[in-house]
């Protein structure tokens, strides 16, 4: 029940808080962070294109 409550809750919370006060005037990143916290197993596939 903890993990349901860390990954779409806190999880989400906590970066929509991080893009409001580092990406407040950028809409179309901070839209791109949201989804990219909010979806699972996508943060391995992003970060291993380099």
């Amino acid at each position: 029940m903890s993990a349901l409550i860390l990954n779409f809750i806190i999880g989400p919370l906590v970066a929509y808080g991080i893009g409001c006060i580092f990406l407040d005037e950028e809409p179309f990143i901070f839209l791109s962070f949201l989804m990219l916290v909010v979806t699972p197993c996508t943060n391995w596939y992003l970060l291993s294109q380099n």
